[in-house]
């Protein structure tokens, strides 16, 4: 059974990021990952890799700004 089974892009997307629009999931698609070149694991990868930055990038701006 393939773990995407069912799964849309813009799921895949929300598991990250699970406020996103559609339009911030094809944002994140298409500009932060390799698809539609690449299988669903690395763009899952990419994902996260994405989410880990993005959060650490929120914290880093709030600890300035609250100091």
């Amino acid at each position: 059974m393939n773990k995407y089974e069912g799964m849309t892009w813009n799921d895949l997307v929300r598991k990250y990021f699970p406020d996103a629009t559609d339009e911030d999931c094809h944002f994140l698609l298409w500009e932060k990952t390799a698809f539609p070149l690449v299988h669903g694991e690395k763009v899952e990868q990419q994902l996260q890799e994405y989410a880990v930055m993005w959060l650490a990038d929120r914290r880093n701006n709030f600890t300035k700004h609250t100091m």
